[in-house]
């Protein structure tokens, strides 16, 4: 047994990834702490039978104010670093891996690169996590990344050898007897026959929410669910044109809700949605976990096409690929979607590549 400290920013609620990480390895005998930047005041530390240590970030608005706080971070974790004294430190994305300069060579590294961190940045922002990853990645044990591309991506830009990195996917866990009514259970919504159509994750305008709205007004017999948060701005923009087009009856709003919920959401859909239009590497080559969600449990996929995409969705078999993202496409996707044969579930499961992910920690 190994006792391996887990850092996140972020919160542990909404983040399945890690969340799955932690019941392996704890269920292989490891004694994992987990420390989170914040810790949602609606969730309860009994949800989680490993220990969590919350250490808040401060955020400011000036750059002085910002250096100031991550150096206080930086030695409050090296202090828990020397309390809990562990063999490994699970780094989850680059904003982590930074606090492990410094540390004793005896404790190993593990990067979990859920992102391609660089990607999306500019300036001295970018010049900085540069400098970071391009230092500390060679102190590491293991890359694990999430999606082939970015493996070779990461095997590129940096001279390791490719045995450093380790292919874990943002796979699912099996999980049986999903019922088929959550809209109506947890909103109070009986969807009846019509067709429900889906979208859970970021509320931004790279994911190409307000044309999918659009497209509502040329599809009949059909509800939209949006399950998320992100930009208010984007979100009022999104309520607005709702109201002002009457489509309150069509088209729903709902914030985010937690990652035990998010399957039987899933399951009672017929469509789901994932766009990913960021004019990035790390959009590029994403293949989110929803993408195998949905998948997985028999529903058709609506997305555009990008190169993590183009390995897991394939015209008329499992879903359909916009080329150009605008309402007349998306409705044509959606109306091609509904005229599909129900799709056969696949079996991109997190239970397939365990053994994969356990011997990163031997």
């Amino acid at each position: 047994m190994k006792s391996i400290l887990v850092l996140l920013i972020g919160d542990i609620k909404y983040d399945g990834r890690v969340q799955k990480e932690i019941y392996t390895l704890q269920k292989a005998g490891h004694h994992v702490t987990l420390v989170v930047s914040s810790f949602n005041t609606n969730d309860s530390l009994d949800n989680y039978d490993f220990d969590i240590i919350e250490l808040r970030s401060e955020y400011s608005s000036f750059a002085i104010g910002r250096l100031f706080s991550a150096i206080s971070y930086y030695r409050q974790i090296h202090k828990i670093i020397k309390t809990v004294s562990p063999n490994i430190i699970h780094c989850n994305d680059l904003n982590t891996l930074l606090y492990i300069g410094g540390i004793s060579r005896s404790i190993e590294v593990v990067y979990d690169a859920h992102e391609l961190y660089l990607e999306g940045r500019t300036g001295l922002i970018k010049w900085f996590w540069d400098k970071v990853e391009k230092t500390l990645i060679y102190r590491t044990k293991a890359v694990i990344v999430p999606q082939i591309d970015r493996l070779y991506y990461m095997s590129f830009r940096y001279k390791l050898p490719i045995y450093h990195y380790h292919l874990v996917e943002n796979f699912p866990m099996k999980t049986n007897n999903l019922t088929r009514t959550y809209f109506k259970d947890v909103f109070g919504l009986d969807t009846g026959n019509r067709t429900v159509i889906s979208y859970i994750g970021a509320i931004t305008k790279e994911r190409e929410l307000l044309p999918l709205i659009e497209s509502m007004t040329l599809i009949d017999n059909a509800v939209l669910f949006i399950i998320g948060k992100g930009n208010k701005e984007y979100e009022l923009q999104l309520n607005n044109f709702i109201e002002k087009n009457k489509l309150q009856d069509i088209v729903k709003i709902y914030p985010p809700i937690p990652h035990n919920e998010v399957l039987y959401a899933i399951n009672s859909s017929h469509i789901g949605v994932c766009f990913y239009n960021d004019k990035n590497f790390n959009s590029y080559f994403c293949a989110s976990n929803k993408l195998y969600e949905y998948l997985d449990l028999g529903v058709k996929v609506l997305t555009n096409y990008t190169a993590g995409v183009a390995h897991v969705v394939h015209n008329g078999e499992n879903g359909y690929c916009c080329r150009i993202i605008n309402k007349e496409n998306i409705a044509e996707g959606l109306k091609v979607l509904l005229n599909m044969q129900s799709i056969v579930r696949a079996n991109y499961y997190w239970e397939n590549q365990v053994n994969t992910f356990l011997k990163i920690y031997e």
